[in-house]
């Protein structure tokens, strides 16, 4: 989360933009029925920041932390079908 926060400050000192999105893989094998599978579960997970210059990095660190550990809570819900839903707007 540490890099997370890091990575989204430097995007925000070369873009200038207070609305970062940075996607990561995720391993998508959350039901242990998939544990003995073998094959590719990967997810990706969207994960969305506003870093600006008045914050400290305490606390953009400590909204970076509480926004990916909501991401991950959210990780079964497959990319494709967030990219519709927003889309179409359901």
């Amino acid at each position: 989360m540490n890099m997370l926060a890091v990575l989204n400050t430097l995007f925000y000192k070369y873009t200038g933009q207070a609305d970062i999105i940075i996607g990561c893989g995720i391993a998508g094998r959350a039901h242990a029925d998939l544990q003995q599978i073998i094959g590719m579960f990967i997810n990706t997970l969207a994960m969305r920041n506003y870093p600006n210059g008045e914050k400290t990095y305490e606390d953009f660190l400590k909204e970076v932390s509480e926004n990916s550990l909501k991401a991950f809570e959210n990780q079964d819900l497959q990319f494709e079908e967030l990219v519709e839903a927003v889309g179409t707007g359901t």
